[in-house]
C-alpha cells in the first residue's frame, strides 16, 4: 500500500463523513469455501453447450476458468475477449448467451443497465448472475469507491428493483460479497425503475431492509438452480 494511503483515507472519511453509518453486516467472505467461479461454473453445467458472456473481466480471474463452448469476455481496460464498455458491446451485439455474468463498473445505474441490456440477449432458460450485491458496510458501498480492497459500491439498489418487479425469480448467494442469481423464464420480465427512490439512498436503508430479500447459502442455491 502507497505511503500516502494513511492521509488519503482519513481525507475521504472526513469528505464523506456525513454518509457514515456505524453499523456493519458480520458477512465473513473469506471464511466461507465457495465464491463466484463456484456459482458460475453450476450454472454454466445446466447446458450441454454454453454460451458464455462476462461484463468486467480485470485479470480473468474467473473468465479463464470458464469452460464454455463459446465465451466473450467485455471490458475496457483488461481481459476478455472486447475491449469496450459494455454500452457499447451491447450496441453492436448479434448473440445470445445461456450465461451472462455482470462484474463491471460497481454502480447502480451501470449495473442496471448492463442489466437491462443482458436481458435482450439471453436465451430462454438461462441465467444472469450480478457480482458485489452484499455491502457489509458504508464504506464499501460508498460511491466513488474509497480505499483499496472490498467496493461493491451501490449495485445493491438493483436488487429492490428486482424484488418490485414482476416475473424475476431469483437468489442471492451469501459468498464472495454477494452474487445474485435471476433466472430467465419468462420473457415478459420487466425491471421496474425505482431510481427516484433509490438513487439518494445510502448503507443505513440497505442495512435497515436486506432482510427482506431471498438471501440463501451456496447449498440452497444449488437446489433451487435445480428446481
Amino acid at each position: 500500500m502507497p505511503f500516502y494511503w494513511p492521509l488519503k483515507r482519513r481525507f475521504y472519511l472526513l469528505k464523506f463523513r456525513k454518509r457514515a453509518f456505524d453499523k456493519e453486516i458480520p458477512w465473513n467472505w473469506e471464511r466461507i469455501n465457495y465464491n463466484r467461479i463456484a456459482v458460475v461454473v453450476a450454472l454454466l453445467k445446466k447446458f450441454s453447450q454454453p454460451r458464455y458472456l462476462e461484463i468486467g473481466c480485470a485479470s480473468d480471474i474467473l473468465f479463464n476458468l470458464v469452460d464454455a463452448t463459446s465465451k466473450v469476455g467485455v471490458d475496457p481496460l483488461s481481459g476478455g475477449t472486447h475491449r469496450v464498455i459494455s454500452d457499447d458491446f451491447f450496441k453492436t451485439n448479434v448473440n445470445k448467451f445461456n450465461v451472462i455474468f455482470i462484474d463491471g463498473l460497481h454502480t447502480y445505474q451501470q449495473v442496471r443497465q448492463d442489466l437491462i441490456n443482458s436481458l435482450r440477449v439471453v436465451e430462454d432458460g438461462g441465467f444472469i448472475a450480478l457480482h458485489d450485491t452484499l455491502p457489509r458496510n458504508w464504506v464499501e458501498q460508498n460511491v466513488p469507491g474509497l480505499f483499496p480492497g472490498a467496493w461493491t459500491g451501490d449495485v445493491w439498489k438493483v436488487l429492490f428493483e428486482l424484488l418490485a418487479s414482476q416475473h424475476f425469480d431469483f437468489r442471492i448467494v451469501q459468498i464472495d460479497h454477494g452474487v445474485t442469481v435471476i433466472k430467465v423464464q419468462h420473457r415478459d420480465m420487466v425491471l421496474l425503475d425505482l431510481s427516484e427512490t433509490l438513487s439518494n439512498k445510502g448503507f443505513e436503508y440497505f442495512y435497515s431492509n436486506y432482510s427482506q430479500l431471498p438471501l440463501v447459502n451456496y447449498q440452497e442455491f444449488k437446489s433451487w438452480i435445480n428446481l
